[in-house]
């Protein structure tokens, strides 16, 4: 028995199923929108949690450690990628939307480098 074996991972599938589920949901996505807007104010300023907790998992190996970075990187996803398809399903529908797309991304990866620096 094989202890190990590669498991081939298509990323065109993974972006087309992506495409297919923001599709499916899409009507749900646009009558949350609103929410979604509200809750993407405040995600750069609260991404000090997981980057925290990141930047902690690494200063010892225990069993704390492991769990603090598992919980960081699921607040990661959770608080990026929740509010994110609203708001690239959203993005089309008129150019605020369209700006505040790119200009949150930008903002949470300028928050997640602030919260970096600021804590080491």
């Amino acid at each position: 028995m094989e202890l190990s074996s590669k498991v081939s991972v298509s990323f065109s599938d993974i972006r087309s199923d992506t495409k297919k589920y923001l599709e499916t949901n899409r009507k749900y996505f646009e009558m949350y929108r609103t929410r979604a807007w509200i809750w993407s104010v405040f995600v750069p300023f609260i991404l000090f949690v997981p980057t925290y907790l990141l930047i902690t998992a690494f200063d010892q190996f225990n069993f704390t450690s492991i769990f603090q970075f598992f919980l960081g990187l699921f607040l990661f996803v959770i608080w990026i990628v929740t509010p994110g398809m609203f708001l690239y399903v959203n993005k089309d529908r008129n150019t605020v939307s369209r700006v505040w797309f790119w200009a949150w991304l930008g903002l949470n990866l300028g928050f997640i480098v602030f919260w970096i620096v600021l804590f080491t």
